[in-house]
C-alpha cells in the first residue's frame, strides 16, 4: 500500500469519490478560467495572457466532464496530473519572464 492510499483510507475516502471530486474541481477551475481570464491574469501581473487562461479552462473542463463520465477515470486522472504539471512549468516560466520584463521596464 502506498503512502497516499494509507492516507486516502485514514481519512475515509474512496477511489472513486476522489476522482469524483477532482472531476467536479476541474470542471469548476475550468469555468472560472474561461469565464475569467483577465481578472486571473490582473492577479497573477500576466495582462495578455487572457487566450491561454481560456485554452488552460478548455482542458480543464474537457478533463472534467472525462473523469466523471468514464467508467475508468484512472486515465484521465493520470492525463490530469502530468498535464497540471506541465503547465504549472509554463506558468512559472512566463510569469518570471513577465516579471522580468516589467522590473526591466521600471529601471
Amino acid at each position: 500500500m502506498t503512502k497516499g492510499s494509507r492516507l486516502l483510507q485514514d481519512a475515509g475516502i474512496t477511489a472513486p469519490e476522489l476522482a469524483r471530486g477532482l472531476g467536479w474541481f476541474s470542471l469548476a477551475l475550468g469555468t472560472i478560467e474561461l469565464m475569467l481570464p483577465r481578472t486571473i491574469t490582473g492577479f497573477l501581473g500576466m495582462r495578455g495572457r487572457e487566450g491561454l487562461v481560456r485554452l488552460y479552462g478548455v482542458r480543464e473542463v474537457g478533463t472534467g466532464l472525462a473523469i466523471l463520465g468514464s467508467s475508468d477515470p484512472a486515465p484521465w486522472m493520470w492525463g490530469r496530473w502530468r498535464g497540471t504539471r506541465w503547465t504549472w512549468q509554463r506558468w512559472r516560466q512566463s510569469w518570471l519572464g513577465g516579471s522580468r520584463a516589467t522590473s526591466r521596464s521600471r529601471c
